[in-house]
């Protein structure tokens, strides 16, 4: 790992843990990547539309937004709707990440 990379760690983080991913092997064959372009007034709704018809119930999800403002709105968006979402972004603490 880059030095830069070691000292942020260190500087940073409390106990990290190094994780190396090597591609061939350790991604698994049930992960999928989809994507959907729609215009922008359209976003929400084609998420909306998208988790409550197409994702299984029981299968994981990870949506990613730019801001935490914009993660809550989508939550509540998403409760409100009927969708459960777990909210995580940058400034919450370890352990409210659990």
């Amino acid at each position: 790992m880059p030095k830069v990379l070691v000292d942020f760690a260190k500087a940073g983080l409390h106990n990290p843990t190094l994780l190396r991913l090597d591609t061939e092997t350790k991604i698994s064959d049930d992960l999928t990547l989809s994507f959907l372009t729609c215009r922008q007034e359209e976003k929400i709704g084609a998420l909306v539309y998208l988790l409550s018809t197409f994702i299984e119930t029981g299968k994981l999800t990870i949506v990613f937004v730019s801001t935490r403002h914009h993660v809550e709105y989508l939550q509540e968006i998403l409760r409100i709707a009927g969708v459960e979402a777990l909210p995580i972004y940058g400034n919450m603490d370890q352990t409210a990440r659990k």
